[in-house]
């Protein structure tokens, strides 16, 4: 008979034990949203696994208090994510589009700095006390950070280059995965590159010595080439070169040569030639395309300035140095 007592008071105190657990007193299960975000970044930014990409760091909407009461010291409670798991550093997880790496971190109100995704742990209480509360306090809210993790990207024109699908991505547990308090849902991630591109130097074209002769027996034809290098992570970009001048002839066929007296209305002027022989007309509408040039590569454009006698009706330029200027305008597409 004493065995059974034993027995029997052995078996309360075990079901109590297992009885105990966390008891949700305040506010209820949360979900903050990510707004939709497009990250911007210049193709030659370099590899960087410490610093986030300059504009590539969002926050969430802040949270309203959660608690659980008569929580038991050891009970379990996590932070996972859902989606993310190959790394590429420590805590920093690849995403759709490889080159680019991201964080995830949630912001305690009541702590000092961010706490990282993913991590487990369990509850434990000040002075050892063995029951106690656990809260998500007001004020709280999830941090993404996004890292460029190779020095070349391979993005696409034709589509949208997602960098992370809209949907759940992380989320608070306690006691199991199944109890979420706290979960971050995101809209799509996105992401743009820009190329990086050298543009050459301004050129200075000497005609040298010019007689009435040779501008007489068709003009005088000197070469103007120029060009720009771009990287991109397209792949290939495309370039389109026009011109302008402010001192072109009504017409915007020639420019004006001002010379050694300073006068403009003169006999002379420097017609521009793109690569294939076409007079280019000097308002800016003539373009001239150079198409799927590689990254790194140059996009060369081989132009003609040819000075030549506009015409009798004006008067002969004077003798001695003459000068004439144009802008190039080069843009991608």
């Amino acid at each position: 008979m004493l065995r059974k007592v034993i027995f029997l008071l052995s078996s309360a105190l075990l079901a109590s034990n297992a009885a105990a657990q966390c008891t949700l007193a305040r506010g209820a299960f949360t979900t903050l949203t990510l707004p939709a975000e497009t990250i911007t970044i210049s193709a030659d930014a370099v590899a960087d696994t410490t610093n986030p990409i300059a504009n590539g760091v969002f926050t969430t909407s802040t949270l309203s208090n959660i608690g659980y009461d008569e929580c038991p010291a050891g009970t379990p409670i996590g932070r996972s994510l859902v989606g993310l798991s190959e790394t590429v550093a420590t805590r920093l997880y690849k995403t759709n589009v490889e080159g680019i790496g991201v964080k995830v971190h949630y912001r305690s109100a009541t702590a000092k700095g961010f706490a990282y995704y993913p991590n487990e742990s369990t509850v434990a209480f000040e002075n050892n006390e063995p029951i106690g509360t656990w809260d998500w306090s007001t004020g709280s809210y999830y941090r993404l950070q996004f890292f460029k993790t190779s020095d070349t990207l391979s993005l696409s024109d034709s589509s949208d280059n997602v960098v992370l699908n809209a949907g759940p991505l992380a989320y608070e547990w306690i006691m199991s995965e199944a109890t979420r308090p706290v979960t971050l849902n995101i809209n799509q991630i996105k992401i743009i590159s820009t190329p990086a591109c050298t543009l050459d130097s301004s050129k200075t074209i000497d005609f040298s010595t010019v007689t009435h002769a040779m501008l007489k027996s068709g003009g005088v034809e000197k070469p103007l080439d120029f060009g720009l290098t771009c990287k991109t992570d397209y792949g290939t970009y495309s370039a389109q070169a026009s011109i302008s001048s402010s001192t072109s002839s009504t017409d915007s066929k020639y420019i004006r040569v001002t010379d050694a007296s300073g006068n403009s209305d003169n006999q002379l002027g420097i017609e521009i030639y793109n690569s294939s022989g076409s007079l280019m007309i000097l308002n800016g509408t003539t373009l001239e395309k150079s198409d799927t040039v590689a990254s790194g590569v140059a996009a060369q454009f081989n132009w003609i300035a040819k000075l030549v006698n506009t015409g009798s009706g004006k008067t002969r330029p004077q003798h001695g140095k003459f000068t004439a200027s144009a802008e190039i305008l080069l843009q991608l597409n």
